[in-house]
């Protein structure tokens, strides 16, 4: 009898270690917009979010493309559903049709420097402005709110 209890103690325990760690295991899950202005004209994206990967859908523009990208592998993979096609791109390859890669690129080699918060679409946020080295006047500002 004290057998079969120390059993059914011994499965519920390693059960609930299970679930605790899986828990773990699945990351961080979420979904945002994405816009991006332009001179010309703005682009809104759909962004979703899990582990290492992310997927993109562009839904304003001619080309309605969907990227699915792996942030660990760095690939990306930019489909264009209209035309049953699509492109795999590595690295820096992928920042043309990857925005998120692109604003990786784009600061990379800068200088960030946080100047304040802001409040953007009711959410307040960090304003941050990246500047080359050898220029005085910021080349791109961002906002990053911890939501």
């Amino acid at each position: 009898m004290l057998k079969k209890f120390h059993r059914i103690f011994l499965v519920a325990g390693m059960l609930v270690v299970l679930f605790c760690f899986s828990s773990v295991l699945l990351g961080a899950e979420f979904s945002a917009d994405l816009i991006i202005k332009q001179p010309d004209k703005d682009y809104e994206f759909q962004y979703y979010a899990k582990d290492s990967l992310y997927r993109l859908e562009k839904l304003t523009g001619e080309d309605r493309i969907l990227i699915i990208a792996d942030r660990e592998l760095d690939i990306t993979w930019a489909l264009n559903p209209e035309e049953k096609a699509y492109v795999e791109l590595k690295g820096i390859d992928a920042a043309f049709f990857n925005p998120v890669r692109a604003w990786e690129a784009i600061r990379e080699n800068q200088n960030e420097e946080k100047v304040g918060t802001e409040t953007v679409l009711g959410y307040l946020c960090e304003k941050y402005t990246y500047t080359y080295p050898e220029q005085k006047e910021p080349s791109v500002e961002g906002w990053y709110s911890p939501k």
